[in-house]
């Protein structure tokens, strides 16, 4: 169920300096940054940094079934980046997370289908669309501060990844969006107000840290 996902919260910058925060199940607005603290430098993202639309998520399954090892990628693919819905929901409540110690789909996704994945805790299964923004059009991540004084992941996008993003945010606020590396889900957020101005944080919850985070969005 939602409350075994992995919950971070996106903040957008807003031009003025002020930023609308909100958090997973309450929301705030309107507050100054107000941190004087030196971020750390900013890195590149890696090239298989994705960012697909959540469309289903939840825990371990209490019906999947162990992996079959030796499986083929053509097979896995077949399965798990269907687009039948059908198939689709099969392979959700099948996969079996827990006990998934590799898999054909690391590195090998197909971006434009959709897909079934765990995240790379093995707490959550993910049905994802197929992705909308890549780490090309990411132009820096780097450690932040929020107004708390704790640490967020800063980051910046293109001019064509702050329209995208920007789009895509404003149609979905309110939904979960799920931050992509290797075919693994790295953090879901929830978009909580339209970024339209490509700066954008994102504050971690329970059992996430900031910088955890940034080594997996930057991983090479």
């Amino acid at each position: 169920m939602l409350g075994l996902a992995r919950r971070t919260a996106i903040l957008a910058i807003a031009a003025i300096g002020l930023v609308g925060a909100a958090g997973c199940t309450s929301s705030t607005g309107g507050q100054a940054s107000g941190s004087s603290m030196v971020a750390a430098p900013a890195a590149k993202a890696t090239a298989r940094l994705q960012w697909r639309p959540v469309l289903k998520v939840d825990g371990p399954s209490m019906s999947a079934t162990a992996q079959v090892p030796g499986q083929q990628l053509e097979q896995v693919k077949a399965e798990r980046q269907s687009t039948d819905p059908a198939t689709q929901s099969r392979s959700f409540e099948q996969l079996d997370c827990p006990r998934m110690t590799s898999d054909p789909l690391l590195g090998h996704d197909d971006p434009a289908l959709p897909l079934v994945t765990c995240d790379t805790d093995s707490r959550s299964r993910y049905l994802l669309g197929p992705v909308f923004l890549d780490g090309t059009e990411v132009s820096s991540v780097s450690i932040g501060h929020g107004q708390d004084g704790k640490d967020v992941v800063d980051l910046n996008f293109t001019a064509q990844g702050t329209k995208t993003w920007a789009d895509y945010t404003t149609k979905n606020t309110g939904e979960q969006v799920a931050i992509v590396v290797g075919a693994l889900v790295v953090s879901a957020p929830r978009i909580n107000t339209p970024i339209v101005g490509g700066a954008t944080q994102i504050t971690t919850g329970v059992g996430q840290d900031a910088r955890s985070l940034v080594d997996k969005i930057t991983a090479k």
